[in-house]
């Protein structure tokens, strides 16, 4: 791959996955524990942290695939997904069902067509 950095993707895994993580929390403890309503003002300072792994994900994402924005919006759409599932099948023991398994199948062959299949930009 021309242009690949195999580091910067890491990076951009790392943190876009712990931003991930962290929304599915800041959008649902509010089910966990009722005590935090989406008013409780704590969402909204979380807010502020959050966007700042988000951004610099999608810097080290972009950078990782030459100047490409397209891979790193489907690598951050899978990272979304799994950490949805898999957070939710933990704390809502709602499980991963084979249609929900079907799917996340569908999510990495999106990534893999958009990593390998290489076309030339003129």
């Amino acid at each position: 791959m021309e242009k690949f950095n195999w580091l910067h993707l890491f990076y951009a895994i790392i943190l876009i996955s712990t931003a991930q993580i962290a929304v599915w929390f800041q959008h649902n403890w509010q089910f966990i524990n009722p005590k935090y309503k989406p008013e409780w003002w704590g969402w909204y300072v979380v807010a502020v942290p959050i966007t700042y792994l988000f951004l610099k994900g999608t810097y080290f994402g972009v950078t990782a695939f030459g100047g490409d924005l397209w891979p790193n919006r489907f690598i951050g759409f899978i990272l979304g997904i799994i950490s949805y599932a898999l957070l939710t099948a933990y704390f809502f023991k709602q499980p991963v069902t084979s249609k929900i398994f079907v799917q996340l199948i569908l999510c990495f062959l999106i990534v893999l067509v958009q990593v390998l299949w290489k076309e030339k930009v003129q």
